[in-house]
């Protein structure tokens, strides 16, 4: 029988409400993700969009769980209450930004990971539960459309991926070997829902405790061009930058990023990037 999960979004900094400053400012909040169908431990993101309706400018908060402006609840199975606070509470302030009538705030998480670092029972994580979860964004007092997804067991070479992906992580403390592990995913699948997170890893660890910059380039640039799509790329994106030495060549480059034949999340995140907007 599934397990039916509600997940509802929710904004607080220092345990406060956080209410939307404007004059006569409309604002609507919708969520979308890639698909309704995810395999167990593949990164769950949602863009989260914040648009201006309105004829005036609006200040609004950012939704950023490490801005302590977004936090989860989840009900699952119509009784239990399992909450996650993602933000840090010592924070003085609230990030926000200013939307003129018509613009867009986009924002990115991965709803899977985030659940991950709670300190409570969770639907993600070394025992994740499968089934049908449907989720819905609450922002300052707006509610986003619901979306519903189905989370399933990997089988044939997915389910071969992501015990690549387990045994990588089982050996992090012993980074080469790990890598080694991520390296013969990406090698042997490279067309997997977990290829992303294999990516992301190796990138992490070549700038890190391996410190390689030459495979750290290399696997920025391949989760770019071979997985655009990916959430990953939040942080890819700039290590992919880095190999077009030059500002004007990095420039350049970002713009083609942003050109209309590229996915939507990919062209999101080089927007915000190019604007200065720190997503990370």
């Amino acid at each position: 029988m599934c397990t039916i999960i509600k997940i509802l979004y929710c904004l607080f900094v220092l345990l406060m409400f956080v209410p939307i400053s404007s004059g006569n400012g409309d604002v609507e909040i919708s969520i979308r993700c890639d698909k309704e169908l995810y395999l167990v431990d593949e990164p769950l993101w949602v863009d989260i969009l914040v648009t201006n309706v309105g004829d005036t400018s609006v200040s609004v908060p950012i939704p950023k769980t490490d801005f302590g402006t977004l936090s989860f609840l989840v009900i699952a199975n119509g009784t239990d209450t399992l909450a996650y606070c993602g933000g840090r509470s010592e924070l003085l302030y609230v990030p926000t930004e200013e939307l003129q009538p018509g613009d867009t705030l986009y924002a990115l998480s991965d709803v899977a990971s985030q659940y991950r670092y709670s300190f409570v029972k969770t639907p993600f994580g070394p025992n994740p539960v499968t089934g049908t979860i449907a989720f819905n964004a609450w922002y300052s007092g707006l509610e986003s459309n619901q979306l519903t997804v189905e989370i399933v067991e990997p089988h044939g070479d997915e389910e071969s991926a992501w015990r690549l992906l387990l045994q990588a992580k089982r050996e992090r403390p012993s980074a080469k070997i790990a890598a080694k592990k991520l390296e013969d995913l990406v090698s042997r699948y490279p067309n997997s829902v977990y290829a992303p997170t294999a990516y992301e890893l190796l990138s992490a660890m070549y700038a890190g405790r391996l410190a390689d910059r030459a495979k750290y380039l290399k696997y920025n640039a391949l989760l770019v061009q071979n997985h655009p799509a990916s959430g990953y790329n939040l942080l890819a994106l700039s290590g992919y930058l880095r190999a077009h030495e030059g500002r004007t060549r990095e420039e350049a480059k970002l713009d083609s990023v942003m050109a209309e034949d590229i996915p939507f999340r990919l062209r999101m995140i080089a927007r915000n990037m190019k604007h200065g907007f720190r997503m990370y």
